[in-house]
């Protein structure tokens, strides 16, 4: 395809490898358990997204994803390490109230 999209889960998390368990880095733990995956990374984040998508995408072709601002250095590191280039980065921020 020309063009993938994708809105990786924006929030990191850490495994733990001895015991299995996982700390949210970043945000809170989720209380709903269909929409956590969404959320934070238990399946898989920004790395991985952004390696599909190159693979997939035409040799012309455009990746485009949606992250945390806080990652925003995870996505360049993982763009290089995929022989990929990041084209454009616009940062947003939310508005309270609306």
């Amino acid at each position: 395809p020309d063009l993938v999209t994708g809105t990786p889960p924006y929030f990191t998390v850490s495994h733990d490898g001895d015991d299995n368990n996982t700390n949210i880095i970043q945000g809170g733990m989720p209380s709903n358990l269909q929409s956590a995956p969404a959320r934070c990374e238990f399946r898989g984040g920004v790395d991985d997204y952004i390696q599909v998508g190159l693979e997939v995408v035409s040799e012309d072709g455009i990746v485009v994803i949606c992250v945390n601002w806080l990652n925003k250095e995870r996505v360049y590191e993982a763009t290089e390490r995929c022989g990929g280039r990041v084209k454009e980065c616009w940062g947003f921020k939310g508005r309270r109230g609306g």
